[in-house]
């Protein structure tokens, strides 16, 4: 009888609080924390052109500083290396969360473990790849990586610090929009919102702060934001917000700047059912319209009977319990998502250079 492979489980939230922790430590020490002709491999895969081994060299990284046990080079828990673990789901949920609050340095990949690099048991040369070169430099680096820290704490912290020394001075995605915000106080943050919404510029500001706030508050979801002008007929899509856990739909949101009405409650909900969603949520910014509040309860109810639940949430007060709930860190992650969802939405000038004079002011 074979026996049962050993593997370990890496903490997702512990592995969040390292990253952001080495992340903010970075930004005053530069380092260098490993050998120079280690540092300069580790510049040469994170810029060099195959973008899913960025993601399992920063994967391999944060994994060992979380988990000293963890073989550099397993991919999956059915590894046959000592030290067997799920990279995926680190890298879905926690590399790629944080990489979108802080540029998409390393490729803006969704999911990138499912590229067929990433699709082996462990990185090894026995794997096909057409690029041989690049594929020894990976290998050669995630070997001395292992050898290196061993079973030393110390070691793996200064291996990821290297690591993330060096996506910081990657280039972080160009969306056509520069904004630097470093404030992370819930007032001025709050201020900064507020007034940004006080247009309403087609909802598209609206929408942007919204995305922004569910991927601080679903960091192990995907969240994707369309803009708001697509046709429904020709998007296809579950509302002006998706959200996926893996490559699977699990929840949308529909963003409303102007009073909400009954037909619009409707309409998501003939979306939602459609694409046969258990969860949506109907985001206003002003009030729902006069007399129309009992045909929204009777279609609110109505959606459970078909299994699905409906959350109306007003903007103002939404936006306002995430930015106190999620803390510092997670006020530093919507300010740094922000872009990233201003350009996801095709934003206009307008409201693009309305959020970088707003954050000037309140927020730099």
């Amino acid at each position: 009888m074979t026996p049962r492979l050993q593997y370990h489980v890496v903490e997702i939230e512990r592995a969040r609080r390292i990253l952001e922790d080495e992340w903010q430590h970075i930004q005053s020490d530069l380092g260098p924390f490993i050998d120079g002709n280690q540092a300069l491999q580790v510049r040469e895969v994170l810029s060099g052109p195959e973008k899913t081994y960025r993601y399992i060299l920063v994967t391999a990284a944060i994994s060992k500083a979380t988990d000293v046990g963890i073989h550099c080079r397993s991919l999956q828990q059915r590894s046959s290396l000592p030290g067997s673990y799920d990279a995926r789901s680190v890298a879905h949920k926690v590399v790629v969360p944080f990489e979108k609050a802080h540029g998409e340095r390393l490729g803006g990949s969704n999911e990138p473990y499912l590229n067929k690099p990433a699709r082996f048991p462990e990185f090894s040369m026995e794997n096909p790849n057409r690029n041989i070169r690049a594929q020894k430099r990976l290998f050669d680096l995630l070997e001395w990586c292992q050898d290196y820290v061993g079973n030393n704490p110390e070691r793996a912290r200064d291996l990821l610090r290297q690591v993330l020394v060096e996506v910081q001075s990657l280039p972080p995605k160009d969306y056509g929009i520069q904004i630097s915000a470093t404030g992370d106080i819930f007032v001025d943050v709050v201020q900064a919102v507020r007034l940004y919404l006080s247009e309403s510029s087609g909802g598209e500001r609206l929408s942007a702060v919204t995305a922004a706030l569910l991927s601080v508050l679903m960091q192990d979801r995907t969240v994707k934001a369309y803009p708001v002008n697509w046709p429904d007929e020709f998007a296809d899509t579950a509302g002006d917000i998706e959200i996926f856990a893996d490559e699977s739909l699990v929840g949308a949101a529909e963003v409303k700047d102007k009073p909400l009405l009954g037909s619009d409650v409707q309409h998501c909900v003939k979306k939602a059912l459609q694409k046969k969603l258990r969860e949506y949520f109907i985001v206003y910014g002003q009030r729902i319209s006069e007399g129309q509040e009992s045909e929204i309860q009777r279609i609110v109810k109505e959606a459970t009977i078909h299994g699905l639940d409906l959350y109306l949430l007003e903007a103002p007060r939404m936006h306002e319990l995430i930015l106190a709930l999620c803390g510092k860190e997670g006020r530093r992650r919507f300010l740094g998502a922000m872009g990233h969802y201003l350009g996801q939405i095709n934003a206009s000038n307008d409201s693009r250079n309305a959020w970088i004079e707003i954050t000037k002011e309140y927020l730099a």
